[in-house]
């Protein structure tokens, strides 16, 4: 999901480029003044840039968290021939392999409110 966000706003970014270029095309003083328009664009960028950074550490977060979880392991583990047999057939006898589930520590979830802070704020 965090991926599909980030291709996203980069089509959103690069639109509104465009689209920010024929609007100010437009303007009948277009030739003859100098329009500053650096601000609104390194703006637009500088918040693209942000949001990326966002949706690169909630993909980091979600694999993070995913890990916590035995199904991670099993399909991570799932090509080795011994392993992946291992896992297969506690799969399929519906056996507990023992792995522990971790819960989330301190930082852990400050990370988490930081992110989540950010995704807000670039949004």
């Amino acid at each position: 999901m965090a991926i599909l966000a980030l291709i996203l706003t980069f089509a959103i970014l690069i639109s509104a480029i465009i689209v920010s270029n024929n609007t100010v095309s437009g303007h009948r003083l277009y030739r003859q003044t100098p329009l500053p328009t650096g601000v609104p664009k390194t703006f637009l960028s500088l918040i693209a840039v942000m949001f990326a950074i966002a949706c690169v550490w909630q993909f980091a977060i979600d694999t993070l968290d995913d890990m916590r979880h035995p199904a991670f392991w099993i399909s991570a583990f799932g090509a080795d021939p011994i392993l992946g047999d291992v896992f297969s057939t506690a799969e399929q006898y519906d056996m507990d392999l023992g792995m522990p589930t971790a819960e989330f520590r301190e930082s852990d979830l400050l990370m988490i409110r930081n992110v989540s802070r950010c995704v807000a704020t670039a949004l």
